[in-house]
């Protein structure tokens, strides 16, 4: 099915005008940036104004305006606002949310902050309170944001918390795949090209990458803290590159933490249920005085899994014994499922509130985890023991942000079809520093920064020493150079431009820009116009790795030639092994969005229409002719005329693969094998879809959601691996909500058409399939909370990608108190 847009502009990437386009933006947005940055501080001449605003309960009110003149502000998902370099003297404060307004008076002195906190007991839908952070790193509406934004609202996050998987949170959120096998494997993407070791959308949890080094994929057991600690929980759909760097190909997600100072108190949360789950959660944050605020965080589960063993038949299809795999069937594997998973998590924060917009934020702690089962394009992996240590440190003013984090890890890992084991000890540190400036009297913005970071992976055995996954270690040093501008050419029309500037050891330079216009002709309807550029950078495997696929027949007459003189050449079992690329180049994408976000009297719509062309796809199943490696010479002990005899045999009996026959290496291979080098960057694909959503309150306590997702991918094939969607072209949501003072239940339809799942030696039809989920909480005193938790609610067992876990219903009770 072919889907048009009305306005179809054709990509030419490598045309002089797209160069030269690219480079004045550049140039333009570093121009703003520095020029902006450089004036002098009127913060010292100008006051500040700053405060909460919250609901009759206490609780913090978004999505409030905040205006003075022509200044706006807009309060965050705790009810915070800000507005910086208030000039001294009388001023008049407007507070607007939908039809509510209420007005203040206050004094503003030179270079102090006047607080004004709000209570108010106002009526207001969602679709008024909305905000979001992600999509130009500033609180502003959902309508008003320059991307398409999907925002999971602290309610529905406190509502589903009790699973434990925060990846399942974003579902139900449209335009989204979220293809779930057992209860931590994930494979979360945005607007098709999906893959088990997806990396195209980044995920930054208060700023930090959590995602393991050596893949760069998501390790979603690794995030496995409570899930209720978060406050916000945003998804950009689209390419993000501009402010986020390599990876935020299809988008980011942005999760922010509860800051102890807006939530003190405490939650204890016990679950139990389905597959044996025990699991028990802790939240505490409290007041230490002088400014100082603290929150401990700890969670732990353990029970059963959805995976099952692979060794002599499995779930739901034939098995393959011998690569490459055929059409509709899995790989049979050496070793069972052990099925039990034990999962860990604990940390501990200091909020430092110095006043005056200055605060600092030191966070640390560790993650831990065994038995979940992870499938990748090598097959599926168990984790036998991984270690996560994490650290951050936040300093932030109203005009500068400085951030630092670390993220460690060490695994044993287990390819269940392989008798290796893989031992991977890895870490990422980053350093970010970001400032900010408004001018031309509120109505532009520029932010902007410098990113550092540095990446270090190794696979040693810790008994032998020898290299269990890469030759050896790797270290992998990235820079970043970002801006942005924000700019209100009228009332009713805003455009954001971004830039970034990205270089590492193993990449090129990369510059990734974009430009939006965003109109609203009024209040209540918003236009959305862009183009984004992002790329996607290789992972340590697909660069470096070394690893057996599968065995090849044994080559028993040149082995005898060997026997003949008394020499073990090592050819009576010969083996494929998978070699990286070195030469990989990255992975980039070109897209035109065209959005429209309408709030109703008690709806609000969404309506997305993007096109994207993708280039040189890092794509499995691309075999090269010959290996990297020094190629296969004769052992020094056979005589000239028997080595003239071996390598002939060798010609006749590899035939095309003759090239990729390799020397015992310098990691440990005590005989020759085939380096199989099947990655490469291949192909172009054009991608169009429509992703529509519609949130309404149709009465008192009530909130109804639908959306609709089509995509039209246009497939191809450039190896022997076809490059597909892996997404189906069809898929929707319902949900429906009701909220009373002490109860409240939420129930989800999540229908997913049938599509077909190709990565590399796997390739099958998914059937189509509908799931029902049921979330519901009493409020049994001020303390005492019970709530019900169901995945899937009629038992509908399907699998949402082919080789993934053949997934049932998982039902948690869970019982809290609060204080």
């Amino acid at each position: 099915m072919e889907f048009q847009f009305m306005i179809n502009i054709e990509f030419h990437r490598r045309s002089a005008f797209a160069h030269g386009a690219r480079s004045l933006l550049v140039i333009g947005t570093f121009a703003w940036l520095l020029a902006t940055l450089a004036m002098p501080a009127l913060a010292q001449q100008n006051g500040r104004i700053a405060g909460r605003i919250t609901n009759a309960e206490g609780q913090g009110t978004s999505g409030v305006y905040i205006i003075l003149g022509e200044r706006v502000a807009v309060s965050d998902s705790t009810g915070r606002y800000a507005l910086e370099g208030v000039a001294p003297g009388e001023q008049t404060l407007s507070f607007t949310l939908g039809d509510n307004t209420e007005t203040q008076n206050v004094t503003v002195n030179a270079g102090e902050t006047t607080n004004v906190d709000l209570r108010v007991d106002w009526k207001y839908t969602i679709a008024d309170t909305l905000t979001v952070y992600s999509a130009s790193r500033q609180v502003e509406r959902i309508t008003d944001a320059p991307s398409a934004v999907a925002k999971i609202t602290l309610e529905q996050i406190e509502r589903e918390a009790a699973h434990g998987q925060l990846a399942k949170i974003f579902e139900s959120a449209p335009g989204v795949d979220v293809t779930q096998s057992g209860l931590y494997d994930f494979k979360l993407n945005v607007r098709g090209a999906n893959l088990s070791v997806n990396r195209r959308v980044a995920v930054l949890i208060d700023g930090r990458d959590p995602s393991f080094p050596s893949l760069g994929s998501q390790e979603w057991a690794g995030v496995s803290f409570p899930v209720d600690s978060l406050a916000s929980a945003e998804l950009i759909r689209g390419p993000s590159s501009a402010l986020y760097g390599a990876n935020s190909f299809n988008g980011v997600i942005n999760l922010t933490t509860k800051a102890p100072q807006d939530y003190l108190g405490g939650t204890l949360r016990l679950t139990g249920g389905d597959l044996d789950t025990r699991r028990a959660d802790l939240i505490a944050s409290y007041e230490l005085g002088t400014g100082w605020y603290t929150k401990i965080v700890g969670a732990y589960q353990e029970g059963e899994d959805f995976s099952v063993s692979r060794t002599t038949e499995s779930e739901y299809a034939s098995l393959c014994t011998l690569a490459p795999i055929e059409p509709g069937c899995l790989r049979a594997e050496i070793f069972p499922v052990a099925n039990e998973n034990e999962v860990s998590h604990y940390g501990l924060r200091f909020d430092r509130d110095f006043g005056n917009g200055r605060s600092l934020v030191v966070e640390g702690g560790q993650d831990e985890f065994t038995g979940p089962v992870y499938v990748s394009s090598a097959g599926r992996f168990e984790f036998e023991d991984v270690s996560r240590p994490f650290a951050r440190m936040n300093f932030h003013t109203p005009h500068w942000n400085v951030h630092g984090s670390y993220t460690g890890r060490e695994a044993t890992v287990r390819n269940l079809g392989d008798p290796g084991v893989a031992f991977l000890d890895s870490s990422r540190t980053n350093f970010e520093i970001q400032g900010n400036q408004d001018f031309a009297e509120g109505r532009g913005r520029v932010v902007g920064g410098i990113q550092i970071g540095a990446e270090d992976v190794d696979s040693p055995d810790p008994v032998t020493g020898r290299q269990t996954f890469i030759p050896g270690p790797k270290s992998n040093d990235k820079e970043a150079v970002f801006g942005q501008l924000d700019y209100e050419i009228s009332d009713r029309l805003k455009v954001v431009v971004a830039a970034r500037w990205d270089d590492s050891t193993f990449q090129d330079a990369q510059v990734s820009p974009q430009v939006a216009f965003v109109a609203s002709p009024n209040p209540a309807h918003t236009f959305r116009f862009s183009y984004r550029e992002a790329f996607l950078t290789a992972n340590y495997p697909e660069l470096f790795v070394r690893v057996p696929v599968a065995p090849a027949a044994p080559l028993l007459d040149a082995e005898a030639i060997c026997a003949a003189e008394g020499v073990a050449c090592g050819l009576d079992r010969l083996t494929f092994n998978a070699v990286g690329n070195p030469d990989l180049g990255v992975e980039k994408i070109e897209s035109l969005e065209l959005g429209w976000s309408a709030i109703f009297q008690k709806a609000l719509l969404n309506v997305e229409l993007y096109q994207a062309d993708t280039f040189d796809f890092i794509q499995v199943g691309t075999i090269l002719p010959s290996s990297p490696l020094a190629p296969y010479a004769p052992p020094e002990g056979l005589s000239a005329d028997a080595s003239a005899r071996l390598l002939a045999a060798l010609d006749a009996g590899l035939g095309p693969f003759r090239g990729l026959l390799a020397n015992p290496d310098d990691w440990g291979r005590d005989r020759p094998f085939l380096a199989l080098v099947g990655i490469a960057n291949a192909g172009e694909v054009r991608t169009r879809g429509l992703e529509l959503s519609l949130d309404v309150a149709p009465a008192s306590g009530w909130n109804l959601e639908f959306n609709y997702s089509f995509l039209d991918f246009e497939e191809q094939q450039t190896g022997l691996v076809p490059v597909i969607a892996n997404s189906p072209e069809h898929k929707a949501n319902f949900g429906a909500t009701y909220v009373a003072e002490k109860f409240s239940v939420s129930a989800r339809l999540r229908w997913v058409d049938e599509f077909r799942w190709v990565d590399t030696v796997v390739d099958g039809i998914v059937p189509s399939y509908e799931v029902v989920n049921v979330f519901a909480d009493w409020q049994l005193n001020e303390s005492w909370q019970l709530g019900l938790n169901v995945s899937n609610l009629f038992d509908n067992e399907h699998f949402e990608f082919f080789s993934g876990d053949l997934m049932g219903r998982r039902a948690l009770l869970n019982l809290a108190y609060s204080w």
